[in-house]
């Protein structure tokens, strides 16, 4: 029997409720842009054998130690003390025998001869032949140890002669490039082991190709930007048509363009600036005074500068104050007085500008950069590494620096950032097979993960009503302002979610527990009535990035790998201007936002600019924080007029109550004052946490919570030694992610690879995280000229409440 065509909306089950979830037409395949494959040749399994059987010696000889000194030793001891006639001597050697057995150490003749007088003849001997074992095992572990590594080093430096991992390794951190590859770009300085620089590049360069093969990246890491579409009408899961040329976005990173600008407006006259009020700073009424909000301090001006402020709406500053009645003869030295309470600028440049060098093309330096920009993005490699050594020695001309140091992101940190389409991108399309694996997947997990946002949002909002104390407060103070949170209804939902794991877990050895939804609604009903009836149908954009284990997507086990609260950035964000429509895709996704939230009562916070994450405005007023927004004034409002009343539950903009959008943004104020924020609702039982699945869909990967201290392990195959019996004792699978309180990202660890355990042993002591690496590289669906992929599907949902009236146009707030 033909299953019908599914359809991109449906409704499902939420409490008493029915939520209409809408699939967006355009989603995003996320993926490393190399093989997994790369890394086959880096791992040496027969270290990872070598190093099971030494386990295996170790924990035989650790159940005899523990066995005889817990158990048999006390007898002995207390029997050699007392029986007659005493024997000084014979006790002593029976001592030092035991202490060679706390050491695991061998026992000698005579004291295995003391030891037979209370001990069958056989235990000595075969305490012996467990330590010899242990020792063989250790010895064999640190030859083919030494061999693997060795081996492993030679591939990685094998791996790096592919000049696509050169340029990727460029775009990703050219210093690091010149350090590793030199001028030439050869893999020459990487090949030479000696050295302790030398090692730690290829250490670095190891981390690279793991990145590069295993991290499902749209930025930084080389991962191409892959738009595709659904497709319910076709009968195949996935289509692939013939590549087109790639797509080649190159901006200048934040840092620079913060620079020009502030070079520019330090040039130009102070009446040919535009002025804007500090949006952080609003007027007294009644009074030539204004406040900064954030402080509560007021500044007293004379009548014709508090005009002038008032009027400040980015216009030239001559225009200004020729309205404000300031002569021109005083422009110059009473603007300035203003500085502290206003923006001024040459050129404005919004925080969601997706282009914002040609925007400052009044400078010369910006004019050079733009031409050294559109060849080093037109040049294929290597040829292009020149353009970019002119692009930093321009830099180097404005502050001194080729890059910075550090930045508030990776990618802020380098002259020029850079994203590239996929040649397969807009050239797929998922077909009814795939998304109705899609959409069982997001039946399984939307209802939990949509009631988990609405209990934290009510613990917000909690917070933030204690700290109003039923008196209204600016937004400013409310955002900044440190809220003690309380997450009652939140951790009512944890335990009773981690109630029902850890029933299904109870029996030794469990990997994974199975949960179908009916026992996962079950057990959420109750907690429905923990959200207020007006807020339990608040529509939500959420953005989850599925996987598929399997090779094929009709049969495939589908997988919840990340949940973000907000899918405004796949259509107008950074990887917009890679699509061959940017406007057309943008466009889309406001309608389908408008057709089910009002404009009229949302708002987004515009906050400063990052290389590689670009916020878009969505529908709805724009607040203006730390950014300066792109929009019409008529259509912004600065944060020190925006109120939080009593309530706690929205902003009031120009009196009229308002939600702020969502945005990966998780304070405490943020979360009270928006749309529901969707994320996962974590289970931890501790130490271990089975796989979890929710009608076979993959909810939670397995995960260990380790306490690390590798580091202080000695020499390298102490260090590998080190860690590979914490993997033993955790049952830990072989390939897994780590995660690091010292490491940003998880770091992908194959314990056959010697260089990822180095890696690992290297990171100070101290709790992590590991999780399943799911799926396993044999479970890999995504295929580029036959060679096989990781891959995650980042998908757009508009979900809002399916019970609205229709006459209400189905749209909320």
């Amino acid at each position: 029997m033909t299953e019908p065509t599914p359809s991109l909306t449906w409704t499902l089950a939420a409490g008493d409720r029915r939520l209409r979830v809408e699939l967006l037409p355009w989603l995003l395949v996320r993926t490393p842009g190399f093989p997994a494959a790369l890394l086959d040749p880096v791992a040496r399994p027969e270290t990872l054998a070598e190093a099971d059987r030494l386990a295996d010696a170790e924990a035989r000889v650790d159940r005899m130690r523990a066995a005889f000194l817990d158990g048999t030793w006390p007898t002995v001891r207390e029997r050699a003390k007392t029986a007659p006639p005493p024997d000084a001597p014979r006790f002593r050697v029976l001592v030092a025998a035991a202490k060679r057995v706390d050491r695991g150490e061998s026992v000698p003749d005579r004291p295995r001869e003391a030891l037979a007088h209370y001990l069958p003849d056989d235990w000595a001997a075969g305490w012996n032949a467990a330590v010899q074992a242990r020792d063989e095992a250790v010895a064999a572990a640190q030859a083919t140890f030494a061999g693997g590594l060795a081996a492993a080093r030679g591939e990685v430096a094998a791996a790096f002669h592919d000049t696509r991992l050169r340029h990727a390794v460029h775009i990703s951190n050219p210093g690091f490039h010149r350090t590793a590859f030199g001028a030439e770009s050869t893999v020459a300085r990487l090949a030479d082991p000696r050295g302790r620089d030398a090692r730690r590049a290829l250490s670095t360069a190891h981390r690279y190709l793991r990145r590069f093969t295993t991290r499902c990246e749209t930025v930084a890491f080389f991962g191409p930007v892959l738009f595709a579409r659904f497709a319910p009408d076709l009968d195949a899961p996935h289509t692939v048509d013939a590549p087109v040329a790639e797509r080649v976005f190159v901006e200048a990173g934040t840092w620079l363009v913060d620079r020009i600008a502030a070079d520019l407006t330090q040039a130009t006259p102070v009446e040919r600036l535009r002025a804007w009020r500090d949006p952080m700073v609003r007027p007294v009424p009644g009074r030539d005074e204004v406040e900064r909000v954030l402080d509560g301090r007021r500044v007293r001006l004379p009548p014709d500068l508090m005009r002038f402020w008032r009027a400040a709406d980015g216009r030239p500053v001559a225009e200004i104050a020729a309205e404000a009645g300031l002569a021109p003869e005083r422009i110059a030295t009473e603007v300035p007085r203003l500085r502290p309470l206003l923006r001024l600028t040459a050129v404005p440049v919004p925080a969601t500008e997706l282009h914002p060098l040609p925007l400052l093309a009044a400078a010369p330096v910006a004019r050079r950069l733009l031409a050294v920009r559109d060849r080093y993005a037109d040049l294929p490699w290597p040829d292009r590494r020149d353009a970019l050594e002119e692009a930093e020695s321009l830099a180097a001309s404005l502050s001194g620096d080729r890059a910075r140091t550090a930045g508030r992101h990776y990618a802020d940190r380098e002259v020029f950032h850079e994203d590239r389409s996929s040649p397969l991108s807009e050239r797929v399309r998922f077909g009814a097979p795939a998304l109705r694996g899609v959409r069982a997947a997001l039946d399984a997990v939307l209802p939990l993960v949509y009631l988990g946002a609405l209990l934290r949002r009510e613990d917000a909002r909690d917070a933030v009503r204690a700290a109003l104390s039923d008196r209204p407060a600016p937004l400013l103070r409310v955002v900044t302002a440190d809220l003690p949170e309380h997450p009652r209804r939140a951790e009512r939902l944890r335990a009773a979610l981690r109630a029902l794991v850890a029933e299904r877990a109870a029996s030794p050895g469990c990997r994974a527990v199975h949960l179908d939804s009916a026992a996962v609604a079950a057990v959420l009903a109750p907690l429905w009535e923990l959200v207020p009836p007006d807020a339990a149908g608040d529509p939500c954009l959420p953005s989850p990035d599925l996987m598929a284990v399997g090779p094929d997507l009709a049969t495939a086990t589908w997988l919840l790998s990340e949940l973000h609260d907000d899918c405004g950035s796949i259509y107008g964000g950074l990887e917009n201007p890679l699509h061959s429509d940017p406007a057309g895709l943008w466009a889309g996704y406001t309608a389908a936002v408008t057709a089910r939230i009002d404009p009229a009562g949302v708002a987004t916070v515009v906050a400063r600019r990052r290389s590689a994450h670009v916020t878009p405005e969505p529908p709805g007023r724009s607040i203006e924080l730390s950014g300066m927004s792109g929009r019409d004034r008529a259509e912004t409002v600065p944060i020190a007029e925006v109120l939080v009343p009593p309530t706690g539950d929205r902003v009031l903009v120009d009196g009229r109550p308002r939600l702020l959008y969502p945005g990966d943004l998780d304070s405490t104020a943020h979360r009270a004052l928006a749309l529901p924020a969707l994320k996962p609702v974590t289970v931890d039982l501790g130490a271990h946490t089975p796989r979890i699945t929710v009608d076979g869909v993959v909810y939670q990967r397995e995960r260990w919570r380790i306490r690390s201290q590798t580091r202080e392990a000695g020499d390298e195959f102490g260090r590998w030694r080190a860690v590979q019996r914490l993997r033993s004792a955790h049952a830990l699978p072989r390939r897994c992610y780590v995660r690091h309180p010292a490491e940003p990202k998880p770091l992908y660890v194959d314990f056959a690879d010697p260089l990822a355990v180095l890696d690992l042993a290297r990171l100070p002591p101290g709790e992590v995280t590991v999780t399943e690496a799911l799926p396993a590289p044999g479970e890999l669906w995504w295929r580029v000229g036959g060679a096989a992929q990781h891959a995650e599907l980042r998908i757009g949902c508009v979900v809002s409440d399916a019970t609205v009236p229709a006459q209400n146009g189905g749209r909320r707030p």
